[in-house]
Parts: structure tokens; C-alpha cells; sequence
């Protein structure tokens, strides 16, 4: 049987010299019109995405971060 915990988690890389303050990339993804939330106490950000979203979607959000 599959496990069925939860959604998958990945953590990425920091992006250039200095990794941003999370609250500082969901305001940037905002300037882009990407919906994603900080999760506090975790120094990340949480992007959820569900089968209406597209390809090309998820490549923004990729090239956003």
C-alpha cells in the first residue's frame, strides 16, 4: 500500500549568496501573482498545488523562486 501521509516535501537549495527571509519571497511571489504562504517557526514556504494547475504554472513558481 501506498503511503498516504501527506503531501510530498522538498526543500531547495539556497538560491544565490543569501537565502531570503521567507516572508520576503511569498511578498515577491505576490508581485508575480503566485499564492504561496510562509509557515512560521519553520523558515520556509509552502506552494500547494492541485490538478487545475498548469504546467506552465509550476514553471513560474519555479522561476519566481
Amino acid at each position: 500500500m501506498r503511503d498516504r501521509s501527506g503531501p510530498g516535501v522538498c526543500r531547495l537549495p539556497e538560491l544565490g549568496s543569501r537565502r531570503a527571509e521567507p516572508e520576503a519571497t511569498v511578498e515577491r511571489l505576490s508581485e508575480l501573482e503566485i499564492v504561496v504562504r510562509s509557515l512560521p517557526g519553520l523558515e520556509a514556504i509552502r506552494a500547494s498545488v492541485h490538478a487545475f494547475n498548469t504546467r506552465e504554472d509550476v514553471d513560474a513558481l519555479l522561476e519566481g523562486l
